[in-house]
């Protein structure tokens, strides 16, 4: 199968999660880039998307970006997310290091800090999820866990009550330091989810693109010993995920350890 193949099977996928989401494209928020200043005034945390017309990887990259927005925005997130074309101007490129399309970068209190990361939903919505005050990305939709969980490094999901002790202790549990996206869902769909899934009980998953897909939590939730103790656990991979390019360099860089577990 050829490259070209892979990228349109890639777009055919996205258009086909976003029509089964009845996406309209209607949340993406495009503004015009001198009207960016002025945007980061008002927004305290912001999550851009440059881009350029003519760019043919932002157009592949376009239905991410819809399903993106829509997350955003239905579940009542505290960031705002921006579309902004540069195209082949240079002074705003080299003013946001911009050295290639598409590429993307968070705004804090009026600072710009540029993303370096795998260019894919999870790791950009955890980018700014990371930078809110409780580090938590929520969720209005029952189908963006799944494709979270296709589209992340790793999610972390909640599924006790808004203020219960567990869901206190969730939130001081969240690990920022770590390419773990932290999510929660919305009361309206949380029942939804646990049905799909079989629980009858509120629990708290980890789902990973690396060693066994998912974890569930089975201790008490209200200890923060215990539940940060497992999340650490399951932060990293175990085995060498070669299939997972968000570690490409781990071998390099802990080759002792690999060549141990070996």
């Amino acid at each position: 199968i050829t490259q070209e193949m892979k990228t349109c099977l890639l777009v055919l996928a996205l258009l086909a999660t976003a029509l089964s989401w009845g996406v309209s494209g209607q949340n993406v928020h495009y503004i015009e880039k001198e009207k960016v200043d002025e945007f980061v005034k008002n927004h305290p945390l912001v999550l851009v998307h440059w881009y350029a017309s003519w760019c043919s990887y932002c157009k592949d990259f376009a239905p991410t970006w819809s399903l993106m927005s829509d997350i955003a925005v239905e579940g009542n997130n505290a960031f705002q997310a921006i579309k902004v074309e540069l195209g082949d101007d240079k002074e705003w490129k080299d003013r946001f290091e911009v050295t290639s399309f598409p590429e993307f970068g968070v705004f804090v209190d009026g600072k710009y800090d540029r993303f370096n990361g795998k260019k894919d939903a999870g790791d950009l919505l955890h980018f700014v999820a990371n930078r809110t005050a409780d580090g938590i990305l929520h969720l209005g939709n029952v189908e963006a866990v799944e494709y979270l969980h296709q589209h992340s490094n790793a999610v972390v999901v909640s599924l006790f009550d808004d203020d219960s002790v567990e869901d206190q202790t969730f939130k001081s549990c969240v690990l920022r330091e770590e390419n773990v996206l932290f999510v929660k869902l919305s009361a309206s769909v949380r029942a939804d989810y646990m049905t799909e899934n079989k629980l009858e009980k509120p629990v708290i998953l980890v789902l990973k693109s690396y060693d066994e897909h998912r974890v569930v939590f089975d201790g008490d939730a209200s200890d923060p010993s215990r539940l940060q103790q497992f999340l650490q656990q399951n932060s990293k991979p175990v085995v060498y995920p070669t299939h997972n390019s968000r570690y490409k360099d781990a071998f390099y860089d802990r080759s002792i350890e690999w060549l141990v577990l070996l």
